[in-house]
Parts: C-alpha cells; structure tokens; sequence
C-alpha cells in the first residue's frame, strides 16, 4: 500500500518538478502549461461534461499544478486557479464529483453551494489530504471540507453517512454545544479512517475510529453497542505532562503526519519534533513513507 502511494506521489511530483510531458504535449495549449491564453483549460470535446476531459483530455501542465496528495487509489490535486480535481478509484464517492464511477483523467470536484442548489465546480481550496478512501478539503478560508467513506465517522460533519460531493466538517461549540462548522484550520493528514486537523491557535484535533486509542484522547475500546469507539466530529487531542497532571489539549502543533497504522509526527512551533507510536522506529520510517503531498505556495 505505502509503495503504490509513494509510486503516485512521486510521478506527480517529477511533473510538478518540470520532468517532460507526457507525448503529445502542445507547448501551444494553456492547459499543458504553455502560453495561449485562448486555449481551453479543461480539454477534450465532451459538450455533456467537460469537467470530465472527453476523449481527449489535455494534460495538467506543471505550472497549473500548486498541491497534490496521494491516497489509497486515489489521486487529488489542487490548481493554482485553486480548483480541485481527481483521479482514480472512486468507491465511497472519494473523488468528490457526485458519483462512484471510476476516474482515468482528473475530473473537477463538486461543491453544493450553501442553501442548497445544483453542483458546481469547488473553488477557493487551499489545500487537499487524500485518506484510503476519504479526502479531506481545506480552503482559503480556512473551512474543512470532506468527501467520501464515513463508515467511522472520518469525514467529522457528525455522521456516519457516505459523501458522494464535500460536506462541512463540524466542530463543537465552546463548552461541548451544539456543533457548527469548523474554522480556523491551518493543516491537515487524512489516513484510512482517521483525520488529523491543526488548527491556527496551534491545537490539535482528530476525528474518526479510536478503538486503539488513534485520536489521542485519552480514551479506546469498544462502544456501549459493542461497536470500535469512534468521534464522529472532532476532538482535542490531549498530552499529559512529565510531573503526571491530569491530561490536557495539546498546544503549540504546527504540523501532523499520520499514517496507516496510525504513526503521528507532530512538529512544534519550537522546531522539537514528537513521535507518538507503539513501535518508535516504525514511526521514524513512517513519517517518509506517508505521502503528505507536495506543495508550493500560490
């Protein structure tokens, strides 16, 4: 698993690096990364969808390409007119565009617009963390978004409901009140049934199954019904301190890294780096071996 993720991660990355186009490549084309200003960025011929790329599709040229993130047979991949498109398995209805079908070009990701409405194309998206089968969506507002498998609640809009086009992630009231949307968000790593959020203020979150204690509260097993005990919306991650004071949020996280078996890196704001894992030399490898996605500011 972690070799076909970091196989798919490394060639968009020698794209995004400026390695050769693929042949067939028009220098001409906008969308390949030329100079025409006329030319169609989405390419193909299909007048029905042309989100989807037609017959054929024009390659993303490297200059249009800001972020990308490799999940499980999945790929996302965020322009730098900040839309969001994908490519891939689309079982759970990971890639966001409204249907399960199989994708073999990158196809636009689908929002609903507030209040209700037809599908559009998801705009203003910051950054994107491709899970097994979920993704999670951060945009330029600093709002999360997610799309796909919520069998254990990964996506934190407080269900468990499948998502075939991106649903708000949902945090809770000071005080543990009604839920709202989340805000704030800074950084984000998605795995096969968990995310990971790290908010401005620096704090920690997690949502998603926590039979063995992945989300770091303190807290792992099964349910009341017998079911993985799992947050269907996010929750403070918490640390105790060296003199053995009750368990408190952790503070001061500028970055998180999570991995299939749920190894975390988390680099502080004052360049001291934490491994949280069962087996510490599994985590070191980990934390190169989960692709994260590349990224370049835009």
């Amino acid at each position: 698993m972690h070799t076909v993720r970091l196989f798919s991660t490394v060639i968009f990355a020698l794209l995004f690096m400026g390695c050769p186009p693929p042949a067939g490549h028009n220098s001409n084309d906008s969308a390949s990364g030329g100079n025409n200003p006329n030319a169609p960025t989405q390419g193909g011929h299909n007048p029905d969808n042309p989100a989807q790329g037609g017959d054929n599709p024009a390659p993303i040229g490297k200059h249009h390409v800001a972020y990308v993130s490799a999940g499980g047979s999945h790929t996302m991949i965020v322009k730098t007119d900040h839309t969001l498109w994908a490519v891939g398995n689309n079982d759970n209805g990971r890639l966001g565009d409204g249907n399960t079908d199989q994708k073999l070009n990158p196809v636009q990701v689908m929002e609903i617009p507030v209040g209700g409405g037809a599908p559009r194309p998801m705009t203003n998206v910051k950054q994107v963390s491709a899970g097994a089968d979920h993704t999670i969506i951060l945009k330029k507002n600093d709002t999360l978004w997610a799309v796909g498998n919520n069998s254990f609640g990964q996506l934190g809009d407080g269900t468990t409901d499948q998502r075939w086009t991106p649903v708000e992630v949902k945090e809770k009231t000071p005080g543990g009140g009604v839920a709202r949307a989340m805000t704030e968000v800074d950084q984000i790593s998605a795995t096969d049934s968990r995310t990971m959020i790290v908010k401005k203020n620096g704090s920690l979150w997690a949502v998603g199954t926590n039979q063995f204690g992945q989300l770091g509260d303190g807290n792992s097993g099964l349910d009341a019904s017998g079911d993985e005990l799992k947050a269907v919306i996010p929750i403070a991650v918490k640390e105790k301190s060296l003199g053995g004071d009750p368990a408190r949020a952790i503070t001061n996280v500028d970055k998180v890294s999570i991995g299939i078996d749920h190894r975390v890196c988390k680099i502080f704001r004052v360049n001291a780096c934490l491994l949280q894992a069962s087996h510490l030399a599994a985590s070191f490898v980990a934390m190169f071996l989960s692709p994260c996605g590349f990224y370049r500011d835009v």
